[in-house]
């Protein structure tokens, strides 16, 4: 039997090729449903096909072929071909009724199912060429329609999708989603330089940039911090990370190290000092450089020059956050007149009040020196002076903890307080080991929120030095007990800067009044004068130098002499 190599033409007016095997799978299901067999589905279907009207341009009507293949059943069993027009009957009326809700989509704004649109999505995400993708969105419409289903998500047609292509043979995503987050038409619009991505996952749309703006670097930094979220941290971790609870300061480069200190070697020239300087910016999300005011006093060679001045102006990089901190008086001098925010630890400061007050007052004018002050601690040794690395940086917000524990909650605020200082101390665990940080990987853990908890926990009542003290050390050490637990070494000195960290966690917690925690272990960031209570308890210090009033304050002066001068 001569069988015509026509095409068929659909309802939609879509053209394809004739699939005998199809028809002839349908003619058995409509004698399987009666009890009949012995009868050769194939034949039918040809005969069928013979008796189909084919036009000029050798084109068959999908309508006509099924009422030739209804006439030909009928010709064998009356009840065969009622079988065979309520099979087709009832699934066009499954079809019809197919709902797809898309992830935002209520109940109430479902589609209706378009097997065109999963075919047009074929053609867009998998490459497939338009009569393949046809094919296998005629295979999953089929298979909806045989399951009987009424509500179906845009995540079970894709996995449908997948599936129909494993069986055809062609290529497929995996089930899991690869993509980590990330939407087609947003990845379009970055690479097009038309819009910003969100860093670190901040929000489901792009934000728009200035024209011309080169979106591939910040691109990559928030692929890498959504795939750190969704491959690396385990679902407790992220969803307190998402709730706020803690945050990862530049998740988005998480690959390289949170902070790296350098200080001059003993014998090692300006010059070699500050290209190990430009080299560490490889490395590291942020780079402190000091240069001590006493190397190797006496001998000329060894002290700043213009290289030293001027190095900040060509090591700046938007990929790497550069801090400089000097006991230099004229080193500072510079770096201030010229707009260069930088360090100086306040015993140094002090020393220079006294020696010469004019440089002190010059320094405070200009308004870029920063003091810092820790408790007195044990010398590093010269190769840990050399070059200090921190892998890790978190910062745990307070204020929503006391929040959640309410008012006088002590138990329920330090049970939630140790549950999520664990959760961020595995995430900066897991997140060190991926990068191949060392096995014992060093760790900052600093709080946001610090003055918010406290008047959370206790409202209307003032902190006294020693309720501040117990409150602050308890907070202290429960950082240091889980990153010990997981094998972290704590580190307090230097922590790198939170940039808009603080700002997040407040909007995130929606405090009225505040629009920003303050992240560091000063409980009043408002002061400009660290309190009595910050010097008892707090590891690390920051205020702006200001001699008109701070140096001269008692509570200052006792401690300086005793403050480390591993700086000096």
């Amino acid at each position: 039997m001569a069988i015509p190599t026509a095409r068929v033409r659909k309802r939609d007016g879509f053209e394809q090729g004739l699939d005998l095997f199809k028809l002839a799978e349908s003619a058995e299901l409509a004698l399987a449903s009666i009890g009949s067999s012995g009868v050769s589905t194939s034949t039918l279907a040809e005969q069928a096909v013979l008796l189909t009207p084919v036009d000029s341009r050798e084109m068959i009507d999908s309508a006509a072929l099924a009422l030739a293949l209804e006439a030909e059943l009928g010709a064998i069993d009356a009840q065969a071909a009622d079988a065979y027009r309520t099979y087709r009957r009832a699934r066009r009326l499954a079809i019809a009724r197919l709902r797809v809700h898309t992830e935002t989509g209520r109940l109430t704004e479902s589609l209706a199912w378009d097997r065109e649109r999963l075919t047009l999505a074929l053609v867009r995400d998998r490459f497939l060429e338009r009569g393949v993708a046809r094919d296998v969105a005629s295979n999953v419409e089929r298979r909806l329609a045989a399951g009987d289903w009424l509500h179906l998500t845009g995540r079970f047609v894709a996995a449908c999708a997948d599936n129909e292509c494993r069986a055809m043979g062609l290529p497929a995503e995996p089930l899991g989603d690869p993509r980590v987050g990330l939407e087609r038409r947003h990845l379009r619009a970055w690479l097009s330089g038309d819009c910003l991505p969100l860093e670190g996952a901040g929000g489901p749309m792009p934000a728009m940039s200035p024209e011309g703006t080169d979106t591939r670097p910040m691109l990559g930094g928030e692929l890498l911090a959504r795939f750190a979220i969704d491959e690396i941290l385990t679902p407790a971790q992220a969803e307190a990370l998402a709730s706020g609870a803690f945050a990862l300061p530049r998740l988005n480069d998480w690959m390289r190290a949170a902070r790296v200190r350098l200080h001059p070697e003993p014998n090692e020239s300006e010059t070699d000092f500050w290209r190990r300087v430009s080299a560490a910016r490889q490395i590291a999300a942020e780079v402190q450089v000091f240069w001590p005011g006493r190397r190797n006093q006496g001998d000329p060679a060894s002290q700043a020059t213009e290289l030293s001045r001027l190095a900040p102006d060509w090591l700046t990089d938007s990929a790497c956050r550069l801090r400089l901190a000097t006991t230099d008086t004229q080193l500072a001098l510079d770096w201030a007149r010229s707009g260069r925010v930088h360090r100086m630890s306040a015993a140094a400061f002090s020393a220079i009040l006294s020696a010469e007050p004019a440089l002190a007052e010059h320094l405070a004018e200009a308004n870029h020196t920063v003091l810092t002050w820790q408790p007195p601690a044990k010398m590093p040794s010269a190769s840990t002076l050399a070059h200090r690395r921190l892998d890790g940086f978190v910062v745990i917000n307070l204020a929503q903890l006391a929040i959640r524990a309410g008012a006088w909650s002590d138990t329920a605020f330090r049970e939630a307080l140790f549950e999520t200082a664990a959760l961020a101390a595995g995430a900066a665990r897991r997140l060190a080991e991926r990068a191949g940080m060392g096995p014992r990987p060093t760790v900052c853990f600093m709080p946001a929120g610090l003055a918010e908890a406290w008047a959370e926990l206790r409202p209307d009542t003032a902190m006294s030095t020693d309720r501040a003290r117990r409150f602050v050390l308890n907070i202290r050490s429960m950082f240091d007990q889980a990153a010990r637990e997981l094998g972290l070494i704590p580190e307090h000195a230097y922590p790198p800067h939170a940039e808009a960290t603080g700002v997040r966690l407040a909007e995130t917690d929606a405090l009225p009044g505040c629009s920003s925690y303050f992240c560091g272990w000063q409980l009043d960031s408002s002061l400009a004068v660290p309190t009595t209570a910050d010097f008892d308890v707090t590891p690390w210090l920051e205020f702006a130098a200001a001699p008109a009033h701070s140096m001269s304050d008692d509570t200052l002066a006792r401690r300086l002499p005793s403050a480390r001068r591993a700086d000096s």
